[in-house]
């Protein structure tokens, strides 16, 4: 664990924590959609619409990167 200015904008010192993790785990968790109207997310859409799931991951992936993301959180969300 170390600290520094690994935040673009941030304006003092963050912690990068690295995990140690060799392998993926074994089961990722599922990626989970709700509508608006869903406030209490109890019907998860992400199966009937994965081309909303697929825009959402990469519109996240590209403001990540160029907000200077590191790569770490990348991999974690699968957004590499």
């Amino acid at each position: 664990m170390t600290s520094g200015e690994f935040v673009p904008g941030a304006g003092m010192p963050v912690w990068r924590i690295v995990h140690q993790r060799t392998e993926p785990p074994a089961e990722p968790r599922p990626d989970l959609l709700f509508a608006r109207a869903d406030a209490a997310q109890e019907h998860d859409e992400a199966a009937e619409r994965p081309e909303v799931v697929a825009a959402l991951a990469g519109r996240l992936a590209a403001h990540a990167r160029q907000l200077g993301a590191p790569p770490e959180p990348l991999a974690r969300l699968r957004l590499e």
